[in-house]
Order: structure tokens, then C-alpha cells, then sequence
């Protein structure tokens, strides 16, 4: 079985993400409070699809909270507890504007919480003969960090939008083929992605369950990604991400430590049309977070860091010094920003190469495994790294 304080910190560890998701954007409206729980219902679809996103939310809560607090009778307290939870969100969001604090809310929340109660037991038998290794488990900081980043420049703020009109939006292109440079890019990336999920433990995580995560991902991608992906795409996306899960992990890194260097150069130098009138450099950087709104910065800063701290890590995965793969890339980004001045479409500016510069930083803090010179087809433990 799970541990009792392993479930009982991802139980605490969701609780603040729901609370997070239920009170965003954290603005208290103008004018009186309230109302609170409004008998009101929606109604129709669009009822039914808030009453099943509010229990799918609270279930994480139910099965964590059930295996946290094994035995019989204790799936009525984590109920209890979790009925609370709803309580108090639904009564702090008649202070939000946009938020309805209603009864539904609260009933499908408890509802979904109890539903994570009855399969608690039947998951945590499913999963007991994976326990042992994740016991032994330790986190691996630098790709845990790598992949956050990815994953929160892919769906940030972390708010679903289920209606009809944004998922009209997100699978618009899927018929068409798209542009072939992006779609290699976008498999290289989610490629270095499912990668870095496989590696965020050590030992690291099996195959088959670090493509579960990336499948998971992209079926939920389309209701937070502001980008929708064309058909390529998708089929990029999947390909990318078995391969990032079963590929051995010596050829893996061989191809990725020389192909997304080049991802990086291509996309500098799109769309590949030069302008006679050069523009002027942007030696300030950031200045861009005062033209865009903080959630499109944070999508965008999110997708650079990853980018730019996945290609400096593999490449030092491969025995290069870290220092020395980050110059490589910082001087990739020089370059690719100097040509810029004549593109057409494209800022030049200091901000890459800031964010490169940052992720050689973060990638050096003392923690994880160092970088060094492994065996290949082998993850090494962090012992033998250091």
C-alpha cells in the first residue's frame, strides 16, 4: 500500500491546487458580496459539463484522502473533510468576480470526493506492485523543474475553458498538415518533454507510466493551450512523446543533443525572408511584458526557459560541461538574434539570451545529479554522477 504520508502530502499538495483553480484570478469584485449558495443550476449541456468537471476536480481529493486514511469507516471523515473544503471555496467565491458560489457546486464537489473514496482501494491495489520503487524514489530537481516549465508554459493559468466556442478554436486546424519545420519541432520538443518526465525520478520512472502522463497531457491540452496544434502536429505531439518514453535513453540523448541545437537555429531564423531596412536590437529585456498580458508572458517565457534549459541539459547529459553547452546555446541565440534585426515579424532583443542564461544558472544549483559522463543506455543513479 501507499504510504500514509506520501498520500497524505498529495492530498494537502492537491487541496491547494483546487483551491488555487477555484479562486483564481484572486480579485475581489466591486460592490456587496454574494449571493451565496445560490439554488440556481445552468441547466442543459452547459450545466451537465460544470457538474462533471466540479466532480472529476474533487476526485484527486477522494483518492488521496482515502489512502491517506485507510480502514473501515474512514471514507466518511475524508468526505466530511473534503465537503468542508467546497464549503468554504463556494462561500469566498461571492467575493469573486465571474464565480457563482452555488449548492450544485458544493453537492458535485462532495460527490466527486466520495467517488475518490470507493476507488481508492481498488487503485491502490492496481498499483501496489509499482510502490517499492517509488518509496525508493528521489526526486530529480532539474528535470522536475524542466518539466514544470514545460507543462505551465503549455496550460497556464491551469483554468479549463470547456465552452463550445474555445474548443470550436483549439481543434480548428486538425485537418490541416501544417508547416513541416513546426511539426519536427514539435516533436523534438514533447520528445525532450516525456524525456525529462521519464528522468524526473530516480530510479526513473517506467516507459509505459511516463507516456500515461504525456498522453494524459495532450488530451487536456486542448482545453488550457492557447496554440492549437494542426492535424501534423498531433500526430508529431504522440510520436514524439513514445518516443521520449521507450527510446533508449543513450540514443535518445544522442539525437536530441544534436537536433534540438538545430530546432533552436531554425526557429531563430524563421521565416527565412530578409528585409533590406534593418530594425533596431532591443538591449533592454523583458520590455515585451509591458505589450502582452502577464498570462501570455508567463506562456511564453514558460515555453523559452524549456526550450532553451532541455537543450542545454541533454547536451550536458552527453559528458559536455555545462558551462560549455550553455555557451553553445547562448551563442546559437547571439546569433540567431542578430539575423533577426533583418526578419521580417521578429524582435530582436537580450530576453533569449537572459532566459538561456537563466536556465544555465538554474541547471547549476547543487542540487540532483551532477553532470558528468555516464554509461550509456543506462540512467545512473545520483551517486554514481557525482
Amino acid at each position: 500500500m501507499m504510504r500514509l504520508n506520501l498520500a497524505a502530502k498529495i492530498f494537502a499538495a492537491y487541496a491547494v491546487l483546487v483551491i488555487y483553480l477555484c479562486l483564481f484570478p484572486w480579485v475581489a469584485k466591486p460592490g456587496p458580496p454574494g449571493p451565496w449558495l445560490s439554488w440556481d443550476w445552468a441547466g442543459g449541456r452547459t450545466g451537465l459539463a460544470d457538474f462533471v468537471l466540479n466532480v472529476m476536480l474533487f476526485v484527486p481529493l477522494g483518492i488521496s484522502g482515502g489512502l491517506a486514511f485507510r480502514g473501515s469507516g474512514r471514507a466518511v471523515p475524508v468526505v466530511l473533510l473534503c465537503a468542508v473544503l467546497s464549503f468554504l471555496i463556494e462561500l469566498l467565491q461571492g467575493w469573486l468576480p465571474g464565480r457563482v458560489s452555488s449548492i450544485s457546486d458544493l453537492l458535485s464537489n462532495t460527490a466527486g470526493a466520495a467517488l475518490g473514496c470507493l476507488v481508492a482501494p481498488w487503485l491502490a491495489s492496481l498499483v501496489r506492485h509499482e510502490v517499492s520503487s517509488l518509496k525508493a524514489a528521489r526526486v530529480y530537481v532539474p528535470a522536475v523543474v524542466l518539466a514544470i516549465s514545460f507543462f505551465a508554459g503549455q496550460t497556464f493559468p491551469f483554468i479549463p475553458r470547456y465552452r463550445l466556442p474555445h474548443l470550436r478554436n483549439a481543434f480548428g486546424p486538425v485537418m490541416e498538415v501544417g508547416d513541416g519545420l513546426q511539426v519536427l519541432t514539435v516533436l523534438l520538443v514533447l520528445a525532450a518533454a516525456a524525456y525529462l518526465v521519464r528522468l524526473a525520478m530516480t530510479p526513473p520512472l517506467r516507459g509505459r507510466w511516463c507516456l500515461l502522463v504525456m498522453v494524459f497531457f495532450l488530451f487536456l491540452r486542448p482545453l488550457f493551450g492557447n496554440i492549437p496544434f494542426t492535424g501534423g502536429e498531433w500526430v508529431a505531439a504522440f510520436l514524439g512523446s513514445a518516443a521520449g518514453a521507450f527510446l533508449r535513453p543513450a540514443a535518445l540523448e544522442r539525437a536530441l543533443s544534436i537536433l534540438l541545437p538545430i530546432a533552436v537555429l531554425v526557429e531563430e531564423f524563421r521565416p527565412f525572408t530578409f528585409m533590406a531596412q534593418p530594425q533596431a536590437f532591443g538591449w533592454v529585456p523583458f520590455v515585451a511584458v509591458f505589450d502582452i498580458s502577464p498570462v501570455t508572458a508567463i506562456h511564453y517565457f514558460a515555453e523559452k526557459f524549456f526550450f532553451y534549459g532541455a537543450t542545454i541539459f541533454i547536451i550536458a547529459r552527453r559528458g559536455i560541461p555545462l558551462g560549455a553547452a550553455s555557451l553553445g546555446v547562448i551563442v546559437i541565440l547571439a546569433v540567431g538574434e542578430t539575423a533577426q534585426i533583418y526578419l521580417p515579424g521578429r524582435t530582436p532583443e537580450s530576453t533569449d539570451l537572459l532566459l538561456a542564461l537563466l536556465a544555465w544558472v538554474v541547471l547549476s544549483l547543487p542540487v540532483g545529479h551532477s553532470y558528468s559522463p555516464r554509461e550509456p543506455d543506462a540512467f545512473s543513479s545520483p551517486e554514481s554522477l557525482r
